[in-house]
């Protein structure tokens, strides 16, 4: 018995993906303020103007112990725990760290970060990218260069370069997810739970990899200016506030139909988030563990 719940429980880590939102970089400030919000596996984070955290949802394995996090510019929300980046580049984690293999200490100068089911990279100045990950994945990204967005999934990270291409490290390539070599003019990327999507130029969509919910059907979509990927869907905000979404909705998480005035999204397992112009945030999806509780937000972003 107690097998078979060890087995279930590594199933189900391998299943949910944080939000991996993407947005265009601003590449004239030392610090690159990532999107203000991130949803988990059921768990949610926000930074305060103030750079205080807010949180909601589980704290099972200590992941919303971020109370006393400060000076924080960004923050990821992974399956079970939660990464925040500080204004200095340095790095902050709160939750789950099994035989501690999500390690930050030597981590310096990050101005990026993104975070998955079992790992987590940074974005440094230079533009060469730093990883934290346990066994299972070992990705090599020593290679990359000219990096300036990065965006982890839960079995494969992007990388874009400054020449609007793409890199990418998978385990095996599952779904063609890292088949990203003719991408041209991309502006952003988000890789979701088995499926990898880029923002391009001229506010169309691209994206590959496994769509047996339909979280590809974004060739239709156009005035996109921001996107995200959850473990089976896919978001993209419209320049006009405005939100879209394609594939998994069994908890509601893509009832964005009515949101309005959003500036930042992001797509998880069971919910999806959206940051309003005024500083609260929106969220969708389900609510069994509070991760949507969020009326008590304010002051959200910068």
């Amino acid at each position: 018995m107690k097998r078979s719940i060890r087995l279930l429980i590594t199933i189900f880590m391998l299943i949910l993906s944080s939000c991996a939102t993407a947005k265009v970089p601003d590449k004239t400030v030392a610090v690159i303020t990532q999107n203000a919000i991130s949803v988990g596996g059921v768990h949610s984070v926000g930074v305060r103007s103030n750079g205080t955290v807010a949180r909601a949802g589980s704290n099972k394995y200590h992941q919303i112990d971020v109370n006393n996090w400060q000076d924080i510019v960004a923050v990821e929300a992974g399956t079970f725990f939660t990464v925040g980046l500080h204004v200095d580049g340095t790095i902050s984690f709160a939750g789950n760290n099994p035989d501690d293999f999500l390690k930050f200490d030597n981590w310096k100068d990050i101005t990026m970060i993104s975070a998955g089911s079992h790992s987590a990279m940074g974005l440094k100045k230079d533009g060469t990218v730093v990883g934290s990950w346990d066994a299972t994945v070992s990705w090599d990204v020593s290679t990359w260069s000219t990096i300036i967005s990065i965006s982890v999934g839960t079995f494969h990270a992007l990388g874009l370069k400054a020449d609007g291409t793409v890199v990418c490290v998978s385990t095996e390539n599952p779904w063609g997810v890292c088949n990203v070599g003719e991408w041209r003019n991309i502006i952003a990327i988000a890789a979701g739970g088995t499926h990898s999507v880029g923002l391009k130029a001229d506010g169309t969509v691209v994206a590959i990899g496994n769509n047996s919910v339909n979280q590809l059907n974004t060739s239709s979509w156009t005035g996109i200016s921001m996107i995200s990927a959850g473990f089976q869907s896919t978001v993209g905000v419209r320049s006009d506030g405005t939100v879209i979404a394609v594939g998994n909705n069994e908890s509601f998480q893509l009832n964005l139909a009515g949101w309005s005035d959003i500036v930042a999204v992001s797509a998880g397992s069971y919910n999806t988030l959206g940051l309003r112009k005024d500083g609260t945030v929106l969220c969708a999806g389900s609510n069994l563990l509070d991760q949507c509780d969020l009326s008590l937000w304010s002051k959200i972003g910068s």
